[in-house]
């Protein structure tokens, strides 16, 4: 007996053996699949010899118990097999069972609703919009936007303060801007934030702190 999934594409595979146990080959072997409830052949056809076995690819669309008939030349044994096709898992456990569970507060109908409305592109249409739309200082927008001019980005430095350690200039103090868009940075107008920079140093002119603060 062979066990199938609906839909799904199996091969049938029959070998030939003579009275001494060895593999018969080049002969002519037909089958015929019937559906056992009515006798309905749903497919038959002549099989494909590959080696020592005879075969051929089938698939059945309908759940059931069939008969699989292979028929050999005068002098061979014919042979019969049952076959049982089912739902795949995947639709025994939730297309099925989920399917009476539609409409109102069910399981079934929760699902159906998730999957018209989980789009994967409404989603990011969705999110874009929101971190688009955000208001606030510490709104996604925002930090979005201040993240990408931290990386220098429409990105300007004044008011630098230099001092002399171990007979080198470094900077201890600057102001940071970051703008929107390039014209913006150009003309110094309409700054998206601003910070201050500190930096002390050691005798021999190595950093010992940085920091920046949002002004």
């Amino acid at each position: 007996m062979k066990n199938f999934n609906k839909g799904q594409e199996y091969y049938l595979e029959v070998s030939i053996i003579d009275e001494s146990g060895d593999f018969v080959n080049g002969l002519s072997i037909t089958y015929n699949v019937r559906k056992s409830s009515d006798n309905t052949s749903i497919q038959s056809g002549s099989m494909t010899e590959e080696g020592d076995v005879y075969k051929v690819a089938i698939t059945i669309a309908d759940t059931g118990q069939y008969r699989a008939l292979y028929t050999s030349p005068e002098g061979y044994e014919n042979y019969t097999e049952i076959i049982i096709v089912e739902e795949k898992v995947e639709d025994r456990v939730w297309d099925e069972p989920l399917a009476g569970h539609l409409g109102g507060d069910k399981t079934g109908q929760h699902l159906e609703d998730a999957d018209t409305v989980a789009d994967l592109t409404n989603v990011a249409q969705a999110v874009w919009e929101y971190l688009s739309n955000g208001t606030g200082s510490d709104s996604m927008k925002d930090l979005a936007k201040k993240a990408v001019g931290l990386s220098q980005h429409n990105y300007r430095i004044f008011n630098p303060v230099y001092s002399t350690v171990d007979e080198q200039s470094v900077m201890t103090k600057a102001t940071i801007k970051i703008y929107e868009n390039a014209s913006d940075c150009n003309n110094n107008v309409n700054a998206i934030t601003s910070y201050s920079v500190v930096a002390t140093f050691d005798a021999n002119a190595n950093m010992v702190t940085y920091k920046v603060i949002e002004a």
